[in-house]
């Protein structure tokens, strides 16, 4: 799924979520970044949610902002997998 022109703040968590989460269990699993206009650490909190119902899900095309938001926040292990960075 990719999550281009959307905002993934406090505001949309639910709605993005609710989307996301939906999209994912009939597509493959792969959140695409790429596009992402505004994020915040609910963004993360998005990933941390699809990544316990997935554990497999791939992150792709990871902004540089929002990778330095989970370093920030010390959970960059667990939203990312190895390839994703």
């Amino acid at each position: 799924m990719k999550l281009s022109r959307m905002k993934c703040t406090i505001e949309h968590y639910r709605f993005v979520r609710s989307k996301v989460l939906q999209e994912l269990h009939h597509q493959e699993k792969i959140l695409d970044l790429q596009g992402l206009e505004r994020f915040d650490s609910s963004c993360i909190a998005l990933i941390l949610a699809c990544r316990r119902r997935y554990p497999d899900l791939q992150v792709l095309h990871v902004p540089k902002r929002f990778e330095r938001l989970a370093k920030l926040y010390g959970v960059q292990d667990l939203v990312f997998d190895k390839a994703s960075v």
